[in-house]
Protein backbone atom coordinates (compact mmCIF):
# COMPACT_ATOMS: atom_id res chain seq x y z
CA UNK A 1 0.00 0.00 0.00
CA UNK A 2 1.29 3.40 -0.87
CA UNK A 3 0.36 5.95 1.58
CA UNK A 4 1.08 10.09 0.37
CA UNK A 5 0.53 12.51 3.23
CA UNK A 6 0.44 16.39 2.41
CA UNK A 7 -0.20 19.59 4.54
CA UNK A 8 -0.75 22.50 2.79
CA UNK A 9 1.39 23.06 0.26
CA UNK A 10 4.14 20.37 1.34
CA UNK A 11 4.62 16.66 1.00
CA UNK A 12 4.78 15.46 4.52
CA UNK A 13 5.50 11.85 3.85
CA UNK A 14 5.54 9.05 1.12
CA UNK A 15 5.19 5.44 2.39
CA UNK A 16 5.25 2.54 0.48
CA UNK A 17 3.91 -1.07 2.60
CA UNK A 18 4.53 0.74 5.61
CA UNK A 19 8.45 2.29 4.87
CA UNK A 20 9.23 6.32 4.81
CA UNK A 21 10.48 6.86 1.25
CA UNK A 22 13.46 9.25 1.47
CA UNK A 23 12.41 12.04 -1.31
CA UNK A 24 14.60 14.05 -3.27
CA UNK A 25 12.01 17.04 -4.06
CA UNK A 26 8.23 17.38 -4.33
CA UNK A 27 6.07 20.25 -5.60
CA UNK A 28 2.16 20.69 -4.65
CA UNK A 29 -0.40 22.72 -7.10
CA UNK A 30 -3.81 23.22 -7.35
CA UNK A 31 -4.55 19.81 -9.45
CA UNK A 32 -1.11 18.04 -8.80
CA UNK A 33 1.11 16.61 -6.87
CA UNK A 34 5.19 15.69 -7.86
CA UNK A 35 7.42 13.57 -5.76
CA UNK A 36 10.67 12.57 -6.94
CA UNK A 37 11.70 9.37 -4.71
CA UNK A 38 16.12 10.23 -4.11
CA UNK A 39 17.22 7.09 -5.67
CA UNK A 40 15.20 8.51 -9.39
CA UNK A 41 11.64 7.18 -9.16
CA UNK A 42 9.07 9.57 -9.83
CA UNK A 43 5.28 9.96 -8.55
CA UNK A 44 2.53 12.45 -9.97
CA UNK A 45 -0.68 12.70 -8.67
CA UNK A 46 -3.25 14.52 -11.06
CA UNK A 47 -6.83 15.00 -9.66
CA UNK A 48 -9.58 14.39 -12.07
CA UNK A 49 -13.06 16.01 -12.31
CA UNK A 50 -14.84 12.77 -10.34
CA UNK A 51 -13.47 14.06 -7.47
CA UNK A 52 -10.66 11.35 -7.95
CA UNK A 53 -6.82 10.60 -8.78
CA UNK A 54 -4.28 9.33 -11.31
CA UNK A 55 -1.10 8.34 -9.27
CA UNK A 56 1.46 8.19 -12.24
CA UNK A 57 4.57 6.11 -10.84
CA UNK A 58 7.43 5.87 -13.70
CA UNK A 59 10.86 3.95 -12.43
CA UNK A 60 13.98 4.50 -13.02
CA UNK A 61 14.56 1.83 -15.67
CA UNK A 62 11.31 2.93 -17.79
CA UNK A 63 8.83 0.99 -15.84
CA UNK A 64 5.57 2.73 -14.98
CA UNK A 65 2.23 2.07 -13.96
CA UNK A 66 -1.02 4.49 -13.92
CA UNK A 67 -3.62 3.95 -11.07
CA UNK A 68 -7.35 5.43 -10.20
CA UNK A 69 -6.75 6.22 -6.72
CA UNK A 70 -9.53 7.65 -4.16
CA UNK A 71 -9.47 10.04 -1.16
CA UNK A 72 -9.72 8.68 2.50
Amino acid sequence: MTEIAISGKKVQYWRSNGQDQPLARSSVGSQSVSIKHAEGASVTLKARKDGQADYIWQGTNGQSSTVLMSRR
